[in-house]
């Protein structure tokens, strides 16, 4: 009890350093606090995880050239895209090298045509921008989406 009386007669005494030492407090709260908010939802809460556990990668075989072509025919990817019979369900990427136009001149951009149903299939959402059905598809082709992306490099 002694120890609380000395203390605030030494604060009345000087006020300047009780305003900067109670100041000083309250900011190593707020800042542990918020250091703590951070790396409580960054270590303890799971990021968001894509499905990969059943996903394989499928390729077809020419029998008549007898070897593995590194991607399906579009009648093939339509033929299993439209009866699954064991699998949940199929989608289709390429990859789409682009050249973008920036300030110090053509870029490369990496890029990828996916199916529309591919972030759905392994659980995730686009980073930016919607799935455009229509145009998502190989099917069929959009104009208005083929004017807005950059020129195939």
């Amino acid at each position: 009890m002694f120890d609380i009386r000395l203390a605030l007669r030494v604060m009345r005494r000087q006020p300047g350093f009780t305003l900067v030492s109670v100041t000083l407090i309250a900011l190593a709260i707020a800042a542990t606090t918020s250091i703590f908010s951070v790396v409580n939802s960054v270590v303890r809460e799971p990021l968001p995880s894509v499905k990969m556990d059943g996903l394989v990668r499928v390729f077809e075989y020419d029998a008549r050239r007898a070897r593995t072509m590194p991607v399906l025919s579009n009648s093939t990817y339509y033929a299993w895209h439209d009866t699954p019979e064991t699998i949940e369900g199929l989608a289709a990427w390429d990859d789409w090298p682009l050249s973008s136009e920036g300030p110090s001149g053509l870029e490369l951009v990496r890029g990828a045509r996916v199916t529309a149903n591919l972030f759905p299939l392994i659980g995730v959402s686009p980073a930016s921008g919607s799935l455009r059905e229509p145009c998502g598809t190989w099917r069929s082709s959009c104009s208005a989406w083929h004017r807005s992306i950059p020129r195939r490099s």
